[in-house]
């Protein structure tokens, strides 16, 4: 049986951890309102923002659609599937991250695109990062790209 103290320090440290996540959840929501840029180019106006846990089925069901749509990709339809899970702990996992932006492009209440750029968690590659961007097809030529690309590279 463990000492009386120690179960305190292990319950508080417990509290503790699930008033961080709680804070995280916060920031998350109080970043994706107050941080919203409205892009009006090539006759589209659209939502440039940082996703939120919300968006993670419609991430994840855009991936798939989106690796159907081009062979520019570095996978085919159904290869390296991300569920809805697998988005929500990116997206949480982003939020914290001092070397990661994940961002989207909202038309009308529907994400059509996305761009993800995480540096690397090795100090000796600190200066390497990986970046992927997808566009739904019927979204290309409206500049969104070109948008995507310019904020993806800001680093925090």
């Amino acid at each position: 049986m463990l000492p009386y103290k120690y179960d305190i320090i292990t319950i508080s440290s417990v509290i503790f951890v699930i008033r961080y996540e709680l804070i995280l959840i916060i920031l998350m929501e109080i970043m994706y309102d107050y941080w919203k840029q409205k892009i009006e180019n090539r006759g589209l106006t659209w939502i440039l923002r940082c996703p939120t846990k919300y968006d993670a089925i419609e991430l994840s069901k855009l991936r798939v659609k989106i690796d159907g749509e081009t062979e520019n990709l570095d996978r085919e339809s159904g290869e390296g599937l991300l569920t809805p899970e697998d988005f929500k702990k990116l997206i949480y996992e982003d939020l914290i991250a001092k070397n990661t932006i994940f961002l989207v492009a909202e038309v009308e209440g529907k994400i059509v695109g996305f761009t993800r750029c995480q540096g690397s968690k090795l100090s000796r590659f600190r200066h390497k990062s990986e970046f992927g961007i997808c566009i739904s097809k019927e979204y290309w030529s409206h500049g969104i790209g070109k948008v995507l690309l310019y904020n993806g590279k800001i680093i925090r």
